[in-house]
């Protein structure tokens, strides 16, 4: 082999392997590593999976399907991301549902949930109890600017009219102040959907729940995991 052959070798190995990794490292499906390669199928570019034999097609704008291979997965289209989660789970395990809250990945599986955010975390189904609608205080950086904008301006009101506020009834007036800056604090209160489960610190309890309660996907994926928790 020459020098351009050898060149040209490695380029296409250091290509493949960019190729696998956007998936994970290698086949979503069969698990195996470095497995992927890109082939044209009648006239469109597909990823083909040299040992098991599935086949991908890109489908743009909602994602890569798979078209040959898995049947639990056939004819589905999931983003990247979604195929490297698949990628992720043990063979026997598949997704259910999937959907994303605040930069955050959900997905349903057969055996549990995984969340995705900087990491992979996995809730198992037996130590779920329920996924219920809750009211929970989760005010973003507007309310709590406001409420500070109302609180500052009761205080600089008070320090203004000094004794006058001892007069009977001078109080009063800075009630509406604190109460519109309350309405704030009050806004801040949300519905959730809260996945409960014993092993979740308090802390970690905020980081299992779903704000995006008018979502359909959301709404889906909570029917899922009730079906999966009735099992």
């Amino acid at each position: 082999m020459g020098l351009l052959d050898q060149i040209s070798s490695s380029v296409d190995d250091m290509q493949r392997r960019w190729f696998n990794t956007l998936f994970g490292g290698g086949c979503p499906i069969c698990k195996g590593d470095n497995t992927l390669d890109r082939k044209r199928i009648q006239g469109e570019m597909h990823a083909v999976c040299e040992q098991c034999g599935a086949v991908f097609k890109s489908v743009i704008p909602h994602g890569i399907k798979l078209i040959e291979g898995d049947e639990r997965y056939i004819d589905m289209t999931f983003p990247i991301n979604v195929w490297r989660t698949v990628r992720f789970l043990p063979e026997d395990d598949h997704i259910l549902a999937t959907c994303s809250d605040n930069l955050v990945n959900f997905y349903a599986t057969t055996i549990g949930i995984v969340r995705e955010s900087k990491g992979r975390n996995f809730l198992s189904y037996d130590d779920i109890f329920d996924i219920s609608l809750v009211r929970v205080w989760c005010p973003n950086i507007l309310h709590i600017i406001g409420f500070l904008l109302f609180l500052f301006g009761g205080i600089m009101i008070a320090i203004m009219m000094g004794p006058f506020l001892l007069v009977q009834g001078g109080v009063i007036l800075l009630l509406p102040i604190l109460g519109i800056g309350s309405v704030f604090l009050i806004m801040g209160r949300r519905r959730v959907y809260q996945i409960e489960s014993p092993v979740l610190s308090k802390k970690e309890r905020k980081d299992w729940r779903l704000k995006k309660t008018d979502s359909e996907a959301v709404r889906n994926f909570v029917n899922v995991v009730r079906e999966q928790l009735e099992i």
